[in-house]
């Protein structure tokens, strides 16, 4: 289930990538259902989930340029 180990900055790049398009297409199209469906509970834990994975983006563009 592992991806290729590779160098640090690909590594970095590649999950940078991975969080910010979890962040951004999963968690909207989840928090969209869960709104249709009347459902606040699972909204807000989509909601906060996406916060989360917009965080580490943050954390791996920190590492990138550094």
């Amino acid at each position: 289930m592992l991806k290729e180990i590779k160098d640090t900055d690909t590594n970095l790049k590649e999950s940078f990538q991975s969080e910010t398009r979890i962040a951004g297409i999963a968690y909207d199209q989840f928090i969209e259902i869960a709104e249709g469906q009347g459902d606040v509970t699972a909204s807000n834990i989509f909601s906060n989930s996406r916060d989360v994975e917009e965080g580490h983006a943050k954390l791996y563009k920190n590492a990138i340029n550094t």
